[in-house]
């Protein structure tokens, strides 16, 4: 594991001393590269993660848990852990960034005065929804023993990124999409590979409509209806920051509602019987 975590930071650090140098390769003065690689890197992600702070809790609460089930030989409890975390994280993660998605633009204006911090704010909050999950799969297969699986999807990850950014940001006209793009391609193979090690690990089902189509159906109503309502109050003459406030109010409200209508209890999944 320590040595996953320094080779996990080393393509880090390489991925991120690249970037400027390719989008440099592709066009752009030094200072332009250096812009736009902060907006993406620096300002749109760092903010995005802003709602997921809980993420680190809920990790370190599953792993012990799970370490305990299987020591005890429960394989029943094991997998109704890690299917009741990937609920959590899929019902507390989805709407969180699809009301990014519609707040973020003018977020970002209040907080770092950039207009570009939109630029790519719907495939990062995707990326950044799949990392969620991503997170709470690996704390499951640490907790059923599997340290070497992480690692391993880890840096094969890693590895995908950097293969993109090589590849695509150079590019004339791609720059920063060609790392947004390989963002996308690692996180969504990383989720893959995570999610049929443990199903492997543990015999768990997979449940695509409680993971991921009843909340992702209730977080898209609620972020396209939030989304229509922010503009017209925005356009009605209302300061972004009550309009925004009123947004998230009713988005949830109207995201509750949705998975009310789905059949999903909100207050089963979330129960603190871990």
């Amino acid at each position: 594991m320590g040595l996953n975590a320094l080779l996990g930071n080393l393509l880090g650090a390489v991925n991120s001393a690249l970037i400027p140098q390719k989008l440099v390769e592709g066009g752009l003065d030094r200072s332009a590269a250096v812009s736009q690689f902060g907006v993406v890197c620096g300002m749109t992600m760092p903010m995005l993660s802003l709602p997921i702070v809980f993420l680190g809790a809920l990790n370190l609460v599953l792993a012990p848990r799970l370490s305990r089930a299987c020591a005890l030989n429960r394989p029943g409890e094991t997998r109704r852990l890690v299917s009741q975390a990937i609920s959590a994280v899929s019902l507390l993660t989805l709407p969180c960034m699809a009301l990014m998605v519609v707040v973020g633009p003018d977020l970002g204006r209040a907080m770092f005065h950039q207009d570009r911090v939109g630029e790519y704010l719907i495939p990062l909050a995707a990326v950044m929804a799949m990392s969620c999950g991503c997170s709470v799969l690996c704390a499951a297969l640490n907790g059923v023993g599997r340290q070497r699986s992480v690692a391993a999807i880890s840096l094969l990850g890693g590895g995908v990124q950097l293969i993109f950014t090589l590849a695509l940001v150079p590019l004339p006209g791609v720059g920063m999409g060609g790392y947004v793009a390989g963002a996308v391609v690692s996180t969504a193979l990383e989720l893959g590979l995570c999610l049929r090690q443990i199903v492997r690990a543990t015999g768990l089902k997979v449940r695509p409509f409680q993971w991921l189509t009843a909340p992702g159906l209730a977080a898209l109503l609620a972020g396209l209806t939030g989304n229509l309502l922010f503009r017209v109050l925005k356009d009605s003459g209302l300061a972004p920051v009550p309009a925004g406030l009123a947004t998230l109010v009713f988005a949830l409200v109207l995201y509750l509602a949705g998975l009310q209508a789905q059949g999903v209890r909100v207050r089963e999944v979330l129960r603190l019987d871990w």
